[in-house]
């Protein structure tokens, strides 16, 4: 028995684009069963008189015009509607490549417990002009985390899968397809194919670009899903390594104020939020610390550690092994007190991520789509080999913030906190900004306030 497809259309004022996209469906090498064009309450004119000519022109895609409800409402409403094997979103800016359909439904039905199929894309601008090629690695043969999803759009889902795990959640005003995917990932397969499968258009205005909405969503999804999972993260201690630095002594420098308050308390209140038994205050000398620290934070100790010449991550390693071979705790989530403004979701989500895709360690990061070169004795090469085709084994992700998180059993047997499978979480603006004492007291209390007013609302 062949598979059924359905594929559906959204539109919310992007008429310009629409009967690109349309078209795109019905030059499929191998026809969609059913098709399906829901305009979320458009406003543009050109919407109105593109679905006046898709009408006369292709007679058999069921066009639904409904008031705005969003991309999540609207992708329940089409799975509602959905009486097919397969079902593929296509937003109405996008357009697919002529064999999509027919390459990405093959693929998905070569294993019945395949849920999702994806493949890769062309960035184009709004004139429709390339701007680079996206490959993802091979999921069967490379791939073994799953940890950065596929493209929310243009994925090929199972239906009945889809249904089974209850559907796009509406409570998250923000997705970027992380939600779907890890609830999917947990029970089904995921595989993918090595060629082009769309046309994604980049606009200065989309949804990928609201950096703080869309990192603020994941860090509710890993949440969500922790608990939906039935997991349990144990006992977590929060450690917050002290030394010298910018010409400071370890105190001098942990009592630093910024808007009055002391980077010390910045990172205590931070991990207060979190879920954590204890927090540890690794320090050369527990006898210069006033009582009254203990007192205002019950949840604090102090550690007499051993040496520490810097908060790099290898010197944090060295003396978090000294306490952890002393005090056992099931995690242990390190904060470097040079970034003050490290919120507690990113503090949850490193725990979180932990036991979502059962890893050793993670450290906090920025993907840079910067250009690097390295020098090779003749001069300077791009490091990656072509800037047009972005392939994923290419892509530079760098330590930013000041977050690392690692079990019990890595810091023990690796004696180091980025051992074993090593996972990683994306920050925002405020999390990177690093305090570094006279260099930039200028802005430090600016950031502060933003910080403040955005992560205590």
């Amino acid at each position: 028995m062949n598979s059924t497809v359905c594929i559906y259309i959204l539109n919310h004022n992007y008429g310009k684009y629409l009967e690109r996209a349309v078209k795109s469906v019905y030059d499929q090498s191998v026809q969609p069963t059913q098709i399906i064009l829901i305009d979320d309450g458009s406003t543009d004119k050109e919407t109105i008189e593109s679905i006046k000519r898709i009408k006369h022109t292709y007679p058999s895609c069921n066009i639904y015009e409904r008031e705005n409800c969003g991309l999540i409402k609207s992708s329940n409403f089409a799975l509602s509607l959905c009486k097919c094997d397969y079902i593929i979103r296509l937003d109405a800016d996008d357009y697919l490549e002529a064999e999509a359909i027919e390459k990405l439904t093959k693929k998905i039905t070569e294993d019945d417990n395949t849920a999702i199929c994806f493949g890769n894309y062309y960035e184009i601008d709004t004139e429709g002009s390339h701007l680079r090629l996206v490959q993802r690695l091979n999921f069967e043969k490379d791939v073994e985390l799953y940890d950065i999803p596929a493209h929310g759009a243009c994925t090929l889902f199972a239906h009945k899968a889809l249904m089974d795990v209850g559907g796009y959640d509406e409570t998250i005003s923000c997705q970027d397809g992380w939600d779907i995917w890890l609830k999917l990932s947990a029970s089904y397969k995921i595989t993918n194919v090595k060629e082009v499968v769309f046309y994604y258009t980049k606009h200065s205005r989309s949804l990928s670009s609201n950096k703080f909405k869309i990192l603020d969503a994941r860090c509710n999804i890993i949440k969500r899903e922790v608990t939906r999972r039935g997991l349990n993260t144990g006992k977590v201690a929060a450690v917050i390594p002290l030394c010298p630095s910018y010409g400071m002594d370890e105190q001098e420098l942990a009592m630093t104020c910024i808007k009055d308050k002391p980077l010390i308390t910045y990172m205590i209140e931070s991990a207060q939020r979190c879920n954590v038994e204890k927090i540890i205050i690794l320090t050369k000398n527990v006898q210069v610390w006033s009582a009254d620290l203990l007192e205002q934070h019950p949840k604090v100790e102090l550690f007499e550690r051993g040496s520490l010449n810097n908060l790099s991550i290898e010197s944090a390693s060295a003396a978090l092994y000294e306490y952890a071979m002393i005090n056992k705790f099931d995690k242990y989530v390190v904060l470097n007190l040079l970034y003050p403004f490290t919120s507690p979701k990113y503090i949850e989500k490193a725990i979180h991520c932990l036991e979502c895709f059962n890893i050793n360690s993670v450290v906090s990061v920025l993907k840079d789509d910067s250009i690097f070169y390295r020098h090779l004795g003749k001069g300077l090469v791009n490091i990656r080999s072509n800037e047009i085709k972005r392939y994923e084994r290419d892509d530079i992700f760098r330590r930013a913030g000041g977050i690392n998180c690692a079990t019990y059993e890595t810091i023990v047997n690796t004696r180091s906190l980025t051992g074993g499978i090593l996972g990683h979480i994306i920050i925002d603006d405020y999390a990177l900004f690093k305090y570094e004492g006279y260099i930039n007291t200028m802005i430090v209390d600016q950031v502060a306030e933003a910080y403040l007013k955005h992560d205590y609302k």
